[in-house]
C-alpha cells in the first residue's frame, strides 16, 4: 500500500515537470498556424480574423529585396534561409503574405489561403499565377517549371513589390 501511495505521489510531481519541459522545448520562432480554413466554410462565417504576426529582422531584410534583383538575392541568401519557415501554407492578408519565406520540397502540396474579402492574384512568375477568391484557399504543387530554387511572390500586379519568397528544395 505504501509503495502505491509513493508511486501516485511521484506521478503527481513528475507529470507537471515533464509537461513543463515539453512546453519549454517547443520552437518559439515558428508561430502556430492559425485559422486554417475548413473546406467549404469561409473564414468569415467562423468569425475569425487573421493578422500577420510581427516580422523578424531577417524577414524585414527579405522584403527590401527587389523581385528582379538577382544579385541582392544571392548576397542575402543566408538571410533568406534564416527567414524561411518549413511549412506548406502561405497566408495572404491585405496583399501581404506570411510566412515571408517558406521552404518546401519540390512537388509537395502548397496551400495558399486568402484571408481577405477581395480576390487576390498571387504570382511566382508570369507562368504561375493563382487566383484566390475572397475568404478561400487553393492547393497547388510546388513545381514552377524551373526546378529547385528561389521564387519571388508578388500580389495582384506583376509590377508590385515582392511580398515573399518560396525556397523550393530537391
Amino acid at each position: 500500500m505504501k509503495k502505491i501511495l509513493i508511486f501516485y505521489i511521484f506521478l503527481l510531481i513528475i507529470t507537471p515537470v515533464l509537461f513543463g519541459i515539453i512546453a519549454l522545448t517547443q520552437k518559439k520562432d515558428v508561430p502556430l498556424i492559425q485559422n486554417i480554413p475548413i473546406p467549404g466554410v469561409p473564414l468569415s462565417q467562423k468569425g475569425e480574423v487573421y493578422t500577420i504576426p510581427p516580422l523578424s529582422s531577417f524577414e524585414k531584410v527579405v522584403l527590401k529585396i527587389k523581385k528582379s534583383d538577382v544579385e541582392a538575392k544571392i548576397r542575402n541568401y543566408k538571410t533568406i534561409q534564416l527567414a524561411a519557415k518549413d511549412v506548406n501554407l502561405i497566408n495572404v492578408k491585405d496583399c501581404k503574405v506570411y510566412p515571408i519565406v517558406i521552404r518546401i520540397k519540390e512537388n509537395d502540396n502548397l496551400i495558399i489561403v486568402n484571408h481577405d474579402l477581395v480576390t487576390h492574384k498571387i504570382e511566382t512568375d508570369l507562368e504561375h499565377v493563382v487566383i484566390l477568391q475572397p475568404d478561400s484557399a487553393r492547393t497547388i504543387t510546388a513545381n514552377f517549371g524551373h526546378g529547385p530554387g528561389l521564387y519571388s511572390i508578388v500580389c495582384d500586379d506583376e509590377n508590385s513589390p515582392l511580398v515573399g519568397m518560396i525556397l523550393v528544395t530537391p
